[in-house]
């Protein structure tokens, strides 16, 4: 997958660069992350959300995350994906473009004229 091609490509840049700087804090990789990284991911969600049924493109995704919380918990590859998504206290991937999806398709909704949010 494209995006998780690029996404990779920014985190091995990214940890590059701070090997040659003793590392970067966690709160710079926590920004990096969802400054760019979730952006990368996110864009154009609505319109892929359907191939995350399947497992291989959910594989691309969790790898991408994984890498990043691997680098921001400063964990061992063998740390389960939940655990690192716990230990970061970041939210799954899936989940992120599940919620972006749908509150892209809940646009039109709330721009009708008629539509009112009260309870």
């Amino acid at each position: 997958m494209y995006i998780s091609r690029k996404c990779k490509q920014l985190i091995y840049a990214l940890s590059k660069s701070a090997k040659q700087n003793w590392g970067l804090s966690h709160e710079a990789l926590y920004t990096i992350y969802k400054g760019a990284i979730l952006q990368l991911l996110l864009y154009g969600a609505p319109v892929w959300i359907e191939a995350l049924e399947k497992d291989a493109t959910k594989q691309y995704t969790n790898k991408v995350q994984r890498l990043i919380n691997i680098k921001t918990a400063k964990a061992f590859r063998t740390t389960s994906n939940e655990t690192l998504c716990t230990l970061t206290a970041l939210t799954p991937i899936v989940v992120k473009v599940e919620e972006a999806a749908t509150l892209y398709r809940m646009i039109p909704l709330l721009e009708a004229p008629n539509y009112c949010l009260c309870i």
